[in-house]
């Protein structure tokens, strides 16, 4: 956009903003008045005299109407008239203006469309301006800086500097809004009903292998496309056995519900803790598990023959199984959404996203303020990316140290209860603010037995769940906890207590 057509802008933009009205919208002085500051001045050498004493003019005016006060009226006639006199003989930059000012035929309603247009189309112009700016003072180290420059860091400064300008504009929507709907559409309405719908119902649902959990994940029983889910507990817990066996059970117990029929469904483990060694040999271990219920001994069997159980057990339903080990120091959010924008772009939709743990990924990017506000931006970041797109999200997170005080206190079992809904979050209190569903879990040994605590925190839906299916228990057995939904209702409500299934009697000592 050349200078002489954003005075034009400008122009326009104070006219039809009056037409708005004085009360409505915003004061577009301010911003105005620090675009100015930063549109090139007119010198000698460029175009003709009569170009540069046009533009001179308009600027004259332009100062007038950023010093005239925010509710006072504009005249039509009088800015027609100083218009007129600072174009001269230059009539095309005159009938632009006119053009301009007569655009909406004094109509508020198109004067507020018009005003959000050009307001849009300067905000871009400065964003490209800024971004120039950014790109010359930090690109040059890196070009002349020689080899003692960390090109890396560069690099990933240059890039947080430029996300902070949103750089991506249209002519007609703004692409933060990830959906909309007016009133008056009825075909988008009734879109939108169908798509609560579907919702509500069971189609698309990822049931877990587990019926407590599924139980305390309400009215459709299971994780729903779209949802943010945190996993919380404290070391050693089981964070990771837990979300692993979810992926597991998401892949081997749901048919897939294509969203669009064309494409391949797919469920991306992503691990930025364990080698793909130690988790693959997992996976192996609670599948064969599952099958005849014994303790298996990966060192006796060919590893061909378990990766082709491994593959086969999780592929059974027509899922395609991913996974990847990544350096959480060197893969932030951006490597993320690369990854999954690449396997979309393969004909691939993602109906699961584990990852085992997103808060240990870099925060290049993220906001910086208070203490863990970069854990809540990256949150924040991820499930605004995946949730468009339909993609379930699962990651554990640890506990922070006021947990653990609990259970010095004589808290075992009540941990979960006790710590669900209250922050008890390491790093960021306020992280479960950006999620649609919170877990915790915690393990309670009785004698020689170990149990699961399952509590069912905030949950993001439509229907209410009864606060007595929002708590259940887990027993291991040699072979770990194993999945219950195609059988008898393993889950309990006490720790040592009757199954579901027996009739959930407390424990004799209860």
């Amino acid at each position: 956009m050349d200078t002489g057509l954003l005075l034009i802008k400008i122009i326009t933009l104070f006219y039809q903003h009056s037409v708005v009205g004085g009360e409505a919208g915003d004061d577009y002085s301010e911003f105005v008045d620090e675009l100015m500051e930063n549109i090139p001045a007119p010198v000698e050498t460029m175009g003709s005299d009569e170009m540069r004493s046009v533009q001179l003019a308009l600027r004259k005016t332009i100062r007038w109407l950023i010093g005239r006060g925010k509710h006072e009226p504009l005249d039509r006639l009088d800015l027609m008239q100083r218009l007129l006199n600072d174009c001269g003989q230059d009539a095309a930059t005159y009938q632009a203006l006119e053009m301009g000012i007569n655009s909406s035929e004094d109509d508020p309603y198109r004067a507020n469309q018009i005003v959000t247009q050009i307001f849009r189309d300067l905000k871009s112009w400065d964003n490209r301006r800024k971004a120039k700016a950014v790109i010359k003072k930090l690109a040059m180290p890196i070009i002349y800086g020689g080899e003692d420059v960390d090109v890396d860091t560069a690099v990933g400064k240059l890039m947080e500097e430029i996300e902070t300008l949103n750089l991506t504009t249209t002519d007609q929507f703004d692409p933060a809004v990830v959906s909309e709907v007016s009133v008056s559409d009825l075909n988008a309405v009734s879109h939108i009903f169908k798509q609560a719908k579907e919702e509500s119902s069971t189609l698309g649902v990822l049931r877990t292998g587990f019926q407590g959990i599924n139980r305390m994940l309400g009215e459709v029983g299971g994780f729903r496309r779209s949802e943010f889910v945190l996993i919380g507990a404290l070391q050693h817990n089981n964070k990771s056995g837990f979300t692993m066996d979810l992926t597991r059970q998401i892949a081997v117990h749901n048919k897939p519900y294509m969203r669009d029929p064309k494409k391949k469904p797919m469920i991306m483990h992503i691990s930025s803790e364990n080698n793909m060694t130690d988790n693959m040999v997992s996976w192996w271990k609670r599948i064969k598990a599952n099958v005849d219920g014994l303790v298996h001994d990966h060192q006796s069997i060919d590893e061909a023959t378990a990766a082709k159980e491994v593959m086969e057990a999780l592929s059974i339903n027509g899922y395609e199984v991913n996974f990847c080990r990544v350096d959480p120091s060197q893969f932030g959010y951006r490597n993320l959404f690369e990854r999954i924008k690449q396997f979309e772009n393969m004909g691939y939709e993602i109906h699961l996203l584990t990852i085992d743990y997103l808060g240990m990924f870099n925060k290049s990017g993220c906001e910086k303020g208070v203490a863990g506000q970069e854990y809540r931006d990256l949150f924040r970041r991820v499930r605004n990316f995946t949730s468009a797109r339909g993609i379930c999200v699962i990651t554990p997170h640890q506990l922070s140290p006021a947990a653990k005080m609990l259970v010095r206190n004589g808290m075992e079992e009540d941990l979960p209860r006790e710590t669900a809904n209250k922050g008890y979050w390491d790093n960021c209190t306020k992280i479960d603010q950006e999620v649609d569903v919170e877990i915790i879990i915690h393990l309670v040994r009785v004698g020689e037995e170990t149990y699961m605590c399952v509590q069912r925190g905030k949950h993001r839906t439509i229907s209410i769940t009864p606060e007595r299916d929002k708590f259940c228990v887990y027993k291991f057995s040699e072979a770990g906890i194993l999945d219950d939904i195609n059988g008898k209702d393993m889950s309990r409500k006490h720790v040592a207590g009757d199954t579901m299934a027996e009739g959930g009697a407390n424990p004799w000592f209860g």
